[in-house]
């Protein structure tokens, strides 16, 4: 099948089709945007301008980032970080008469947590500030640190340079910058104070901070973590919390043991008043109605069944003793195929008349063979004279 193409490109029976547009209108939107690419050009140009005219400003704050970042990554001190390890004793001693004064540790989650809270509170924060004398240190004493300190001089020394370099603008940049660096550097100390007992709580915030107890939901044990620029030191505080918490629980158990005996005291001396007045009204009544004469010792009936009962204790005891030896006896007589030696078997009276009646018969026996040994004996000499 055969096609051809007209002039003009277009296709026989087509026509081409002409724009619908105005020519105003294309010429318009030309227009603007010939417009647009001028000012975005415009735009560029001035933002280069103003970048070059400020090149100074933009230098310094770059050069003053990289030195901050550069001060920050050497002066940064390493930080060491030391465990210690509490197992908690969940063994429960059960006294069923009191159990409402003695209070046992349970082995339960929010028990253990407690214990946790115990080791992270401020009550064994100070015992082991006092007991290392963190006071006296200042990586945890901020009031120990110089006022002015030499953590930020170089920032000064760099402020008082740029400011007279820096148009006016630059010069309040520079002074913001280097106010966030100085609150970056001290953020970590704290504020620092003069009085002896300020000082005392800010290290003990410092050393909270430095502290870290937790258990792991599986076991009694509390997992502590110090840390600190020294490995000895960290070690020696995650220790120094680790006595603290057993210490704080013996001083508890101790005072405990105190209160219970001094309730058990009292009891006690309830107790013997009652027992006395309840003795009194039995041997009142007693003699009142001729029941019971007293022992002259003075003992009262009870004490008279309790040695009784002792006296019979010993006896049976000493009963068992014996029966146990004579079984010891037995079998040894027995093993060694001599149970007609026991004591027991001699004294019976069936083995006595069974032993006169083996007697009784040895001696017939004896008799029979001394009566055969003489027919014997007269049958020889009689069979020669026969011949």
């Amino acid at each position: 099948m055969n096609s051809s193409i007209g002039k003009g490109g277009t296709l026989p029976g087509h026509e081409a089709h002409a724009s619908v547009l105005p020519d105003s209108l294309l010429q318009s939107g030309a227009a603007e945007s010939s417009d647009v690419r001028s000012r975005q050009e415009a735009t560029v140009f001035a933002t280069l301008a103003v970048l070059w005219r400020r090149k100074l400003l933009l230098l310094t704050i770059i050069l003053l980032g990289t030195a901050t970042i550069t001060y920050v990554m050497q002066s940064l001190k390493p930080m060491y970080r030391a465990t210690a390890m509490v197992q908690l004793d969940s063994r429960r001693v059960e006294l069923a008469e009191f159990k409402s004064v003695v209070s046992n540790l349970t082995p339960e989650a929010p028990a253990v947590r407690s214990e946790v809270s115990i080791v992270g509170s401020r009550a064994l924060a100070e015992r082991v500030v006092e007991k290392l004398g963190l006071l006296n240190d200042p990586e945890f004493n901020p009031s120990l640190k110089a006022p002015d300190g030499t953590d930020d001089h170089w920032l000064k020394r760099v402020t008082k340079a740029g400011v007279g370099a820096l148009p006016p603008e630059g010069n309040d940049v520079l002074r913001q910058i280097v106010q966030q660096a100085t609150a970056l550097f001290r953020a970590d100390d704290g504020p620092v104070a003069r009085d002896p007992n300020q000082a005392r709580l800010l290290t003990i915030d410092t050393l909270l901070r430095r502290i870290e107890a937790r258990n792991d939901d599986r076991s009694f044990t509390i997992i502590i973590e110090a840390s600190s620029v020294d490995p000895a030191k960290a070690a020696a505080i995650a220790n120094a919390f680790g006595q603290a918490y057993l210490d704080y629980r013996t001083e508890m158990n101790r005072d405990m043991t105190e209160r219970v005996n001094q309730w058990l005291g009292g009891r006690l001396i309830e107790a013997r008043e009652a027992v006395r007045g309840a003795e009194e009204a039995i041997r009142s009544f007693r003699k009142e109605n001729s029941l019971l004469e007293l022992p002259p010792d003075g003992r009262n009936m009870v004490q008279q069944q309790m040695n009784e009962l002792a006296t019979q204790l010993t006896a049976a005891q000493a009963q068992k003793a014996a029966a146990e030896a004579r079984v010891r006896q037995a079998r040894d007589q027995t093993a060694a195929n001599n149970a007609a030696a026991i004591p027991e078997v001699l004294a019976s009276p069936l083995i006595q008349k069974l032993r006169e009646a083996e007697a009784m018969l040895e001696r017939r026996l004896a008799e029979l063979q001394q009566g055969l040994w003489r027919q014997a004996s007269g049958h020889r000499e009689s069979s020669p004279r026969r011949r």
